[in-house]
């Protein structure tokens, strides 16, 4: 089961862009249908590309920080328990 379709359009809308060339090139749309993973770092939750084929590995890069006090919308419970883990 991967990203819902409403994340990925947050994702695709709000990412930072790269240079045309790359943009064309990786296709990050498709690419985050399929490899889309997060982590947290102390202040964010940041969305970015992991497992990709070696043929486009040069593709895997951050696309998105989202302050943590932002992100509760766009987890899915167990990503939510993560944060009120995280808030004890």
């Amino acid at each position: 089961m991967g990203p819902s379709e409403n994340l990925i359009q947050f994702i695709v809308k709000n990412r930072d862009k790269f240079d045309d060339e790359t943009e064309k090139e990786c296709g990050f749309e498709d690419l985050i249908r399929s490899y889309l993973a997060v982590y947290f770092t102390t202040d964010d939750l940041v969305f970015t590309l992991q497992g990709l084929p070696h043929v486009i590995f040069a593709c895997t890069d951050d696309l998105l920080k989202l302050p943590l006090k932002d992100a509760r919308p766009l987890l899915t419970d167990a990503g939510t328990g993560y944060l009120d883990i995280l808030d004890r």
